[in-house]
Formats: C-alpha cells, sequence, structure tokens
C-alpha cells in the first residue's frame, strides 16, 4: 500500500490491477483534505482497515472511478420533499431497469447511506459496462427518457456523478463528520468487491459492454462489445438532455 497526497501521483503510481481509493483524512486544525492510496488488491486494503479501526480511525475512502465502470444511480431525496414511499419508487425502479433490453434480468446492487436529512440510494448494474463516464451518463439518460414512472424520482436521481475521477463512496464508508454508513439494501450481497463500480469486467461471463456513437444530429446509435445470447438491442434511440443539478458536492 501506499499512499499520495495528491491524485496524479496516485495515478502515475498505480498500474491496472491495483485499487486507486481516496480519503476524507482530517487535520489537527480540523479541515479534512483527501489522501489517496493505491492497494495491490482487496485483501490488502480490508487488512488496513481492520488495522485503522483497531486503532481508533473511521473508514471515510471512496472509489475513484474512471475508465470501464458498471452502470450506476445516485439518488438523493431530501427528508421534506418525501411525500411518496421512497423504498417502493426504488423498488420499481429497479424491477423497470431488469425489464428493459439491455438489462433484463441483470444482477442489480443497490446500497443506503441515509441521514437525518436526507434518503441516499446508490444503484449499480452489477454486469452492464460503459466504456467512460460520458458514456455511462448517456445511458443512464436513456433510462430516464423511457421510465413512465420517473416524475418521481427524476428530481432527485444526480447527473453530475458522472465525471473523470469521480469519488463515490465505499461499502461500509462514511463521510468524515457525519454518521452515514453506505450499507448494502435488502438483498444486495455485504462484498466489497461486487460493489466496486470500477470492478473488472474481464472474467465476467455475463458482462454486458456499451458503446455509443453520437452522430451530428445528436442522435445515439448505440452497439455492443460483448453481448449474452438471451439479451437484445434495438439499433437507435434518441436522447433528452434535461439535467437535474442537486446542492450536494461532486463525491457521494
Amino acid at each position: 500500500m501506499r499512499y499520495f497526497s495528491e491524485l496524479q501521483l496516485a495515478i502515475d503510481y498505480s498500474n491496472p490491477t491495483n485499487l486507486l481509493f481516496a480519503s476524507d483524512v482530517k487535520k489537527i486544525a480540523g479541515n479534512v483534505t483527501k489522501r489517496f492510496f493505491v492497494f495491490k488488491d482487496i485483501e490488502e486494503f480490508e487488512q488496513y482497515i481492520q488495522s485503522q479501526a483497531k486503532a481508533g480511525y473511521g473508514n471515510h475512502f471512496y472509489e475513484i472511478i474512471d475508465g470501464v465502470q458498471r452502470i450506476y444511480l445516485d439518488i438523493d431525496i431530501p427528508i421534506s420533499d418525501v411525500t411518496f414511499p421512497a423504498d417502493e419508487a426504488i423498488t420499481d425502479l429497479i424491477q423497470y431497469i431488469k425489464q428493459t433490453p439491455p438489462y433484463l434480468n441483470t444482477r442489480i446492487h443497490t446500497y443506503t447511506s441515509h441521514r437525518a436529512n436526507k434518503l441516499s440510494y446508490h444503484i449499480i448494474l452489477a454486469d452492464v459496462f460503459a466504456h467512460d463516464q460520458t458514456q455511462c451518463k448517456l445511458r443512464v439518460q436513456e433510462l430516464l427518457n423511457d421510465y413512465e414512472d420517473k416524475l418521481q424520482l427524476k428530481p432527485y436521481i444526480d447527473m453530475r456523478v458522472y465525471r473523470r475521477h469521480q469519488h463515490f463512496r465505499l461499502l461500509g464508508a462514511s463521510k468524515s463528520g457525519v454518521d452515514n454508513v453506505k450499507v448494502p439494501w435488502e438483498n444486495t450481497p455485504n462484498d466489497l468487491a461486487e460493489s466496486l463500480i470500477s470492478r473488472d469486467h474481464h472474467g465476467n461471463e455475463s458482462a454486458v459492454i456499451l458503446d455509443y456513437i453520437v452522430t451530428d444530429d445528436m442522435d445515439i446509435n448505440y452497439y455492443i462489445s460483448k453481448l449474452p445470447k438471451s439479451k437484445s438491442l434495438p439499433a437507435k434511440m434518441d436522447f433528452d438532455y434535461e439535467e437535474y443539478e442537486s446542492d450536494d458536492e461532486y463525491e457521494n
């Protein structure tokens, strides 16, 4: 394990088989800064977390997302806006995704990190990958365009999280100074490796990798690099580029 004060230094040191994480670090003056870690594998990270817990330190780690990544959604609902059954709306959205090509019956992992003033859900499509953050965002926009019941949840889906080197909180972690640990929801396994968005797709026989080609008229044609025989995909789809800007910071 190595850590650095700058992200680029960690990137330069790491290789494709390493895990690149960030952590909140509280300085003596009380302000919080970031430290960037390179771990050899999950086992090395978990050993480090255990040693930190014994020393009385919390887990405030984030995955740094870049390159090939699972399709994911970040949903934050202020408690003041909860005028509908949020859990039921999340379940309906998950069922809708599972019935939509090319996601038919894909495994979906869901996590929560609620706090007193906000409900927070992370939804990860375990077997569907995009080549980068731009294509991941386009795929989520397509899902929202087609989702008939989107009006309940759409204002709370944060479209700002699809950025290069996006920080996304790890399973079992909380933000520094906030007691909102990220935990699995319902039938999602309590498995750190399975929760990673940048998880390697190689060796996953169910993996679907989606590519997009944007034409001059902003229509988006997409093709599939790898697709199981049980799944199919229409040839073309148009997109609505409306976005919701939340007040939360870019890391989640």
